[in-house]
């Protein structure tokens, strides 16, 4: 591609005028002495940006950087305006200079290119070596000598090497550029288009009709398109017609400040899709202040006059699937219109203004600020979680509103915004939004025709959410309750009730309320759950039609269960996080990307689909265990690392692992840290006195060595020597810190030589003593805490005494210690089962007999 930079401009620009005249390349070539190789290279570049203004570029093709494009920007929208820095008054004027600047300085893009996943990374060098492979080839197969198959395989031979150097140096600058910022944009636009690739429904050619017939030509295919969102955006639902009017508020409303505008411009996200009018929100953005100051004196314009330009009522409207139903029904398609980047600019100053002026309901949670879906998942939760260890009934209605959006009447927007106590001059504005709008449907076939919308909120506007608040803040004024009792997310409605028969009369309320004033409540969508139900509690009608009852219901993207147990829910988190694993799984498995491109990818892709909402959730032991993601990290290492590696981590002590995390914030290096630990490849014997918790490793090695690894005894074992035995070792092991899998072994197999000598006398006297006691002192008195209690104990001097008994025995002393220490008589307390004190030493393993007794007392 470098050679096509040694060509004059005037050369280059001449193989271009020769190409739009029809001419092929090759005689392109033969015409200016180019070679043909170097003509097309030329075309497809010019092909690439089509610009008018051909500006240097240090290489091709490559993006220009955001910088480079306020600079350039800049400077030709002065050159267009004849050197001012102020842009002109009138809207016409200042969006056609800015087009045809842009058109001059980016070009006008063609669509996505489909470049071949095989040989992306070609250049010139490759294909002429390429070239001249296949005329050696040709020349081969016209004359079978030796010296043309001899030529033919060293070409062969040459290509393969240059192809080798050529593919291995596009990917190290391409993993050298996705180590950078602007790469690191580049890696998310790749895991976004695999997972479009991944859908079906990208490119869905055909449509059915509403007969359900398949429609396969352009032409039917525009039409139904068009025919449906028609339909859909202009006819309203019955409702009854307001007699009630409402007073305007009429008064003086300030001008548009310049702040204002800062604050609606730093909200607006870029990279965006344009709307009809093809000037994105970027190029206000690097105007910078002559931006701010022309914009806010049109808004100061539009705002005087109530009328915006003509321009800003076209849109374009694009079908999006939902994902779930039949792919060639367009009523599974929801519509997204993709309007003028300006206007919504307008309509984000309008809002800041109005969210001043209007108080929406405390149960409203949706586009609030301060507000999210997690509050109301965590109040519903919380209160199913009441009622739950009540013992008492939750009944439950979850409303679904049907296109709650689209058919929302026009008369009763104005309505609900003058009771809210909105200017009178922000409602004309507003009206004036709505007014003459007109839109096309784009879809996979191309554009239909124009057509008015005349009912509906818009989809995409960034006043519509707002507006919405407001006319459901009105509608339900007179029948929603305090919360948690009523919350609403938008159009998602959730009404709460101790009975069946009340949540039932609150939805007909509910139902009543809304379908007076056009809005419907969809009867096959609305689901209805009972918390805690008992037998026969029955189910919930609407219109005399029973509502769906359901155990579990997805509640904005949280699944809810009657049964209150949040199992589902975690399974569905853990199922989410495999999925955002999977979408960039090509990113996390490049061992060639860095560590912290990784990390950052794992953070805001897998890492927030798999907590979402579960702050709410009340976890147990196994289900965070579900959540671990250490098989996430274990693959997107792809050091080929064992799972059951990964898991050693978890035989440290917490105390271990939290002097690592605080050494780590110290700044001290990994392989520091294990030196001052002696963890370079320690092993753990046995986290606790019980020995089901040995370690995996130790576990691993006694069974290789043929050692008996015992289960937890079911008697005493005081009464156990081999029990006595594994806990001596156990100690001693420990008291020698092995710090790799051979000192344990050593350490092992020597003190376990050594127990059975050292530790036989300890248990014979010990067995001895206890024995004598048990036969020669038949009056003894067994202890709660398990050893024997011989009469001197019982003594003020005895070593049995307590400390809260001084000075000498009577009667009264002896009766307190017998009762507070002394085990009861089996007797007395009437049990007929055998009654055991405790299996063993540790205290959580106490009989169920111990257990009643301290219940009797």
């Amino acid at each position: 591609m470098a050679k096509t930079k040694e060509l004059s401009k005037d050369t280059r620009n001449k193989i271009v005028d020769l190409h739009q005249a029809g001419k092929t390349e090759s005689a392109i070539g033969k015409q200016l002495g180019v070679k043909k190789s170097t003509v097309g290279a030329i075309i497809r570049k010019w092909k690439t940006y089509k610009t008018t203004d051909n500006l240097p570029r240090s290489e091709a093709p490559r993006k220009i950087s955001p910088c480079g494009v306020k600079m350039i920007t800049r400077t030709k929208l002065r050159q267009a305006l004849g050197g001012q820095v102020l842009l002109p008054d009138d809207w016409e004027t200042t969006a056609e200079v800015i087009r045809e600047t842009g058109r001059k300085v980016l070009g006008v893009s063609s669509g996505r290119r489909k470049e071949d996943k095989e040989t992306w990374w070609w250049n010139e060098e490759v294909q002429d070596s390429i070239q001249r492979k296949r005329l050696a080839k040709k020349k081969w197969d016209l004359d079978r000598t030796e010296e043309n198959r001899q030529e033919y395989k060293e070409l062969q031979r040459r290509v393969k090497r240059e192809v080798s150097k050529a593919k291995q140096k596009a990917y190290d600058e391409l993993y050298t550029r996705l180590d950078t910022r602007e790469g690191e944009k580049d890696l998310y636009r790749l895991a976004r288009q695999r997972d479009r690739d991944g859908k079906d429904v990208q490119q869905v050619r055909v449509i059915k009709d509403r007969d359900g017939r398949v429609l396969t030509s352009e032409e039917s295919v525009q039409r139904r398109w068009k025919e449906y969102f028609e339909e859909l955006m202009n006819e309203e639902n019955e409702r009854e017609k307001r007699v009630e009017g409402v007073n305007s508020v009429e008064q003086k409303v300030d001008k548009i400040r310049k702040d204002e505008v800062r604050k609606a411009l730093k909200r607006m996200k870029s990279g965006k899709a344009v709307g009809p009018d093809d000037i994105p929100v970027e190029v206000w953005k690097c105007l910078g202040e002559a931006a701010v100051e022309f914009l806010a004196s049109l808004f100061n314009r539009v705002l005087e006059s109530e009328r915006m330009p003509e321009e800003w009522r076209r849109s374009v409207l694009v079908p999006i699937f939902k994902n779930k139903g039949d792919v060639q029904s367009c009523s599974n398609y929801r519509g997204i219109k993709l309007m003028s980047h300006t206007m919504k600019v307008w309509e984000r100053v309008v809002e800041a203004r109005l969210r001043k002026v209007v108080e929406i309901c405390e149960q409203q949670y949706g586009f609030m600020p301060r507000k999210s879906t997690t509050d109301v998942i965590f109040a519903l939760r919380i209160l199913m979680e009441k009622y739950r260890d009540g013992q008492r009934e939750l009944h439950c209605v979850f409303v679904d509103l049907e296109k709650a959006y689209d058919r929302v009447p026009r008369e009763e927007l104005w309505y609900c915004m003058r009771k809210s106590g909105v200017a009178e001059k922000y409602v004309r504005v507003v009206q004036d939004m709505y007014e003459r709008s007109r839109t096309v449907v784009r879809c996979a076939v191309g554009q239909t025709e124009e057509f008015n919308v005349e009912v509906g909120l818009h989809q995409g506007s960034a006043l519509s959410p707002f507006l919405f608040a407001i006319v459901m803040d009105q509608l339900s004024e007179e029948v929603r309750q305090e919360s948690p009792w009523t919350m609403m997310f938008a159009d998602d409605i959730v009404i709460c009730s101790e009975s069946r028969e009340q949540v039932e009369e609150n939805l007909e309320r509910w139902r009543f309320a809304l379908e007076r004033r056009g809005m419907k409540v969809s009867g096959s969508k609305t689901e209805y759950m009972c918390v805690n139900e008992r037998e026969g509690s029955g189910t919930v009608r609407l219109q005399g039609e029973e509502v769906k009852k359901v155990q579990e219901f997805k509640y904005l993207g949280s699944i809810v269960q009657s049964s209150g147990e949040c199992g589902k829910e975690v399974k569905k988190r853990v199922q989410a996080g495999w999925n955002g694993w999977r979408k960039v799984s090509g990113v996390l498995c490049d061992q060639k990307i860095s560590a912290r491109i990784k990390g950052k990818v794992y953070r805001t892709v897998v890492r927030p689909a798999m907590l979402y909402g579960l702050e709410t959730v009340p976890l147990r032991k196994r289900q965070e265990s579900e959540l671990e993601y250490k098989r996430h990290l274990s693959t997107t290492s792809n050091s080929q690392t064992p799972n059951s590696t990964m898991a050693k981590t978890k035989e440290l002590s917490k105390d271990t692992r939290n002097k690592i995390v605080d050494l780590h914030q110290a700044g001290k290096p990994e392989s520091a840290i294990a030196r001052t630990l002696k963890m370079e490849r320690g092993w753990v014997f046995q986290h606790d006195n019980d020995p089901k918790h040995t370690a995996r490793a130790t576990k691993e090695w006694l069974r290789k060595k043929h050692f008996k690894v015992l289960e937890w005894p079911s008697q005493s074992p005081d009464l156990n020597p081999i029990e006595n035995l594994w806990r001596e070792l156990k100690i001693r092991v420990a008291q020698r810190q092995p710090q790799n899998i051979t000192a344990l072994e050593e350490i092992c197999m020597e003190e376990w030589a050594k127990l059975p000598a050292t530790f036989a006398i300890y248990i014979y006297y010990y067995y001895y003593y206890y024995y004598y006691y048990y036969y020669y002192y038949y009056y003894y008195s067994r202890c709660i805490r398990g050893f024997l209690l011989q009469p001197k104990d019982m003594h003020s001097s005895g070593p049995g005494r307590l400390a809260v008994i001084n000075g000498t025995m009577n009667s009264a002393v002896y009766q307190k210690i017998l009762k507070e220490n002394v085990r009861p008589s089996v007797c007395d307390l009437k049990l007929k089962r055998t009654w055991v004190l405790q299996q063993d030493n540790d205290p959580k393993h106490t009989s169920k007999s111990t257990s009643e007794v301290d219940l009797v007392a």
